[in-house]
């Protein structure tokens, strides 16, 4: 039985690893690439895995569509809210969600615009974020642990 790839917070998501050189990421992707430069960093994204790479080393590794990537803890795109164990936080800043007490991993539902409006009200209130538990997860990223933001607040389903 083929084991899927392992997602490791701050670390990576197999076989791709953060603060490695992104010429070296960039030669393990398979399939089309498409490069977009969003200020000083550049973004290579295929089907099913991104790569943003600033200062020519990889910060940041994205897995999105039918990627079947898994932390040890089970989190992987395609699950709801509601099945994620641990404590939600929203970083009302990059808009992504992250688990409490774990660095370097975020993620983000099938439903920008609600998280975009509960970023907005975070940053204006500092009230708890209320989400729908149905919302599923359809990107999840791996970052080097030092850009974690410490703006986070918490996430309440409903």
């Amino acid at each position: 039985m083929h084991e899927a790839p392992r997602i490791i917070p701050g670390r990576g998501i197999e076989p791709f690893e953060v603060g490695r050189s992104g010429e070296s990421q960039i030669a393990l992707l398979t399939g089309e690439q498409a490069v977009e430069a969003r200020g000083t960093m550049r973004v290579v994204k295929t089907r099913d895995v991104t790569l943003f790479i600033e200062d020519e080393v990889v910060t940041q590794v994205g897995i999105h569509e039918e990627h079947t990537g898994r932390t040890s803890d089970g989190l992987r795109l395609g699950m709801t809210l509601g099945e994620v164990a641990g404590e939600l936080m929203l970083d009302p800043y990059n808009e992504v969600l992250l688990l409490a007490g774990v660095a370097g991993l975020c993620f983000s539902t099938d439903d920008d615009a609600e998280l975009g409006r509960a970023a907005d009200e975070a940053r204006e209130e500092g009230a708890p974020v209320v989400l729908s538990r149905a919302d599923r997860i359809m990107w999840i990223g791996v970052h080097l642990p030092e850009i974690d933001s410490p703006e986070a607040v918490t996430v309440r389903l409903k």
